[in-house]
């Protein structure tokens, strides 16, 4: 098959479905004693059925309308960027035209329209009595995405991704790695990074003692929230300014100058830039979210007198910790 870019469409759309066991949406008001005892059981196999590149069909089993008897009254279908939990459903996106429930034990359906492409969604549904006693569902999580054939460019990441996906031989898909959301590459020889780009599932990446100069590939996966970059040769981290999901950010031993890149990553908990070329730290004073709790490593970094004398004393005094001076 030819290889593509992963921005060129196609006409096979794949969706991956993360399922847990635990409610993600809010329980209705009231206490059973409104009713006769029994609230709708909770839905536990919300799933995803099938996608196109803007719909997805969830399925479920339907509860009952006391514990798992009868029928239920209604359902609220919701979904949103993040995770559900009781705290966000109220923010999430609710849906219209939700099906009837279907007498307990049959099979329920909807297709979620209006969706985009290369994006993911989180979905719980509650069904609901004719009192209002609700009960929630598991989350079902949809990535849809364009599947392809990824070329990676580099032999030493090719071998990696292979190793874990379990695929020897054949053409990498993109189905292949889009179930993996963690890609451990330390020590592997790395260089390239081309065709990491079209992975939008990866949270965690670890590239610490490669090769990697060039980190363009990555300025388009914003799950990304802990990376390690550790003793690569990077001098300019300016593909990093979109990872505004970074928690974890590993620079040590780098040929970083400039830190302007860091100022808009207000998540930022750990920032480890030891052994770098660092003078300035005022894109650290702009990141707004660096305050108590977050710590910030700077040995041997030749920093000038107003780093050291202005900057780390206005970061320490909104409580991030300095470790190195």
């Amino acid at each position: 098959m030819k290889n593509l870019a992963c921005k060129l469409p196609w006409i096979l759309f794949v969706v991956l479905i993360i399922i847990t066991g635990s409610s993600c949406s809010k329980k209705g008001a009231g206490g059973d004693d409104a009713d006769d005892g029994n609230n709708p059981y909770v839905i536990l196999d919300l799933r995803v059925a099938a996608v196109s590149d803007s719909t997805v069909t969830l399925i479920w089993t339907a509860t009952g309308d006391d514990a798992d008897q009868g029928t239920a009254t209604s359902y609220d279908i919701r979904y949103w960027h993040t995770w559900l939990t009781p705290a966000n459903w109220d923010s999430a996106v609710q849906l219209t035209g939700e099906p009837h429930p279907r007498v307990a034990g049959q099979t329920d359906s909807m297709t979620v329209r209006g969706l985009k492409k290369d994006s993911t969604y989180y979905f719980g549904l509650q069904a609901c009595d004719e009192v209002g006693l609700c009960a929630g569902s598991n989350c079902a999580k949809g990535v849809c995405f364009t599947d392809m054939v990824i070329a990676f460019a580099d032999q030493k990441l090719d071998s990696v991704v292979r190793k874990l996906v379990n695929k020897p031989t054949g053409s990498i898909m993109r189905s292949d790695i889009m179930p993996y959301d963690f890609l451990d590459a330390n020590w592997a020889g790395i260089s390239s990074l081309t065709g990491i780009e079209c992975w939008i599932t990866l949270s965690g990446v670890l590239l610490a003692n490669n090769s990697v100069t060039d980190l363009t590939p990555l300025s388009s996966l914003t799950s990304i929230t802990g990376l390690g970059l550790t003793a690569n040769g990077i001098s300019n981290i300016t593909p990093l300014n979109g990872l505004t999901n970074l928690e974890l950010l590993h620079l040590r031993a780098n040929q970083v100058t400039d830190l302007t890149a860091l100022s808009g990553l207000t998540k930022i908990h750990q920032l480890d830039l030891t052994q770098n070329n660092i003078s300035d730290l005022a894109p650290l004073v702009a990141n707004s979210g660096l305050a108590t709790n977050d710590t910030i490593f700077l040995q041997f970094n030749p920093l000038s007198q107003t780093a050291l004398n202005e900057q780390v004393p206005a970061l320490q005094a909104r409580g991030v910790t300095i470790i190195g001076l």
